[in-house]
């Protein structure tokens, strides 16, 4: 009696194991997605920064350049 009570006992002990391993599997995955999520996010503000400063730029030259209207 003792034997059998023995093995459930470490089954359950395996299965409680098991469950343990697959939540810490979801959430690395879930902190692996909202990584990526970030990352893109901030890819796509890096961009549009980066165009932005682009036009700050063109638009300094435009404005500065010898040909430039606002200097007649």
């Amino acid at each position: 009696m003792a034997i059998q009570e023995s093995r459930l006992l470490e089954e359950k002990l395996n299965q409680k194991e098991g469950i343990l391993q697959e939540l810490n599997e979801i959430d690395r995955f879930e902190v692996l997605r909202d990584t990526s999520k970030t990352l893109f996010n901030l890819s796509v503000l890096l961009e549009e920064v980066t165009e932005e400063k682009y036009l700050q730029v063109q638009l300094m030259n435009d404005i500065t350049s010898p040909k430039s209207k606002a200097f007649g």
